[in-house]
């Protein structure tokens, strides 16, 4: 029969729904409820044994809406039941504890629908992570949380049910009537190091103390390698179990034995980066800068205008194949930022860079000093200036003075040679 004929009758269900999903749903089938509503996509009831469960609609989806619902008054019409009420009988007692891992055999025992397993076993704080319409993995250990029974005359049948909790925390509600759990081992926590890995040890537990650790002495004197590798695992000797062995050698099979708690990872130290080169270098006008491009090439100027990647720099020597229309015969654009490199700030009193002008008479410039050389007949004389603090350079200025007192010099010298004659 359908629920749209069962309307306002106590129904029970004569077969499983199975959802879309693959997964079986076996409720209903032992226990009555009322059918309030029906349509051909949902079903509203209401619990018959269980009434403070009716404080809001109770509502059935398509696939419950199927022709395999019978009338349960009619199904248990004429029976008559004799119940011995001087025997009580007691519920089963729990295969399990809460605490203990049991593996999933198989999902015949699970409630994926029984939304109303927590409110009467005071487990609502599991109520929000409940997997409905879901069943367990098959051969995965879970954990169990708590433990509850049937709601009704039917506990007795099905006997406690479990809680058990999957390790993303989800919860699932299963009987162990036909043996569907098994009592496990918990999972093993997954090695804190692995064979291979760098590690320093802290201490030593086995046959300690940490300065009788001959691997450990050869890493960090002889070596000066701060770690030692793992190279056994899980290993049991001397009484002790889980050793770990290291050695300084990534390729050994021996090494000293450790625990698992004498041991830290070691933490590589990060290398230095070093920032990269600037490639597009900003001037602003004003700048003393260098060619070091193919236009004008070690000559010096002041940049005079500043583009996105361009720059228009007045050299401060006229060069031929400068012309740039509407500019000075020694006026350049530099075509990108890297053929030009700025000047660090000099002092006022500072020639721009050291240089030697070299002709019958020979000129030296460095920082504020200017050098006059004059040679005649394999005879040098040399007249030195200094710019004075307080003044600017001028390298006119400095040749003169250079020039006059290598001049002085000169003089002196033919002096002396006609006095001699």
């Amino acid at each position: 029969m359908k629920a749209t004929e069962l309307i306002g009758k106590l129904a029970i269900r004569t077969s499983h729904v199975t959802y879309a999903h693959g997964n079986i749903c076996r409720s209903f089938m032992e226990e009555p409820i009322r059918i309030i509503k029906a349509t051909d996509r949902h079903i509203v009831y209401e619990w018959v044994n269980h009434p403070s469960f009716n404080d809001k609609p109770n509502i059935l989806s398509y696939e419950y809406c199927d022709d395999n619902w019978i009338n349960y008054e009619e199904l248990i019409a004429d029976i008559n039941i004799k119940t011995d009420v001087s025997v009580k009988k007691e519920n089963p007692k729990p295969d399990f504890k809460v605490g203990d891992w049991v593996r999933v055999l198989n999902t015949g025992g699970c409630h994926n629908s029984y939304f109303t397993f927590f409110k009467p076993n005071n487990l609502d704080q599991f109520a929000g992570k409940f997997r409905s319409g879901e069943s367990p993995a098959v051969g995965v250990a879970y954990k169990i949380v708590a433990i509850g029974e049937y709601e009704g005359k039917y506990n007795n049948y099905y006997g406690p049910l479990y809680l058990i909790e999957s390790s993303d925390g989800q919860v699932y509600i299963m009987n162990n009537n036909h043996k569907e759990l098994k009592l496990t081992d918990p999972p093993k926590p997954e090695p804190k190091f692995q064979i291979g890995d760098k590690v320093v040890p802290v201490s030593k537990s086995v046959n300690g103390p940490l300065s009788a650790s001959g691997q450990w002495e050869i890493a960090n004197k002889e070596k000066n390698q701060p770690f030692l590798y793992v190279t056994i695992q899980n290993y049991s000797d001397l009484g002790y179990k889980g050793i770990i062995v290291c050695h300084e050698n990534k390729d050994s099979c021996s090494g000293d034995y450790f625990l698992e708690s004498d041991l830290i990872p070691y933490i590589e130290p990060k290398p230095e980066v070093k920032p990269e080169p600037v490639k597009d270098k900003l001037f602003k006008v004003g700048d003393r800068v260098k060619s070091i491009g193919e236009i004008g090439k070690g000559f010096i100027g002041t940049v005079k205008q500043v583009m996105r990647v361009d720059c228009v720099v007045e050299f401060d020597n006229c060069h031929t194949g400068f012309n740039i229309p509407g500019y000075r015969p020694n006026y350049a654009c530099i075509k990108n930022f890297s053929n030009i490199e700025l000047l660090l700030p000099q002092s006022i009193n500072q020639c721009p860079e050291p240089k030697t002008l070299t002709s019958s008479t020979s000129f030296i410039f460095n920082g504020n000093k200017t050098t006059c050389i004059i040679e005649i007949d394999s005879r040098k004389f040399k007249g030195c200036a200094k710019c004075d603090p307080g003044d600017e350079w001028n390298e006119e200025v400095g040749k003169q003075w250079a020039e006059l007192r290598a001049n002085r010099k000169m003089i002196d010298a033919v002096e002396r040679d006609l006095k001699k004659q």
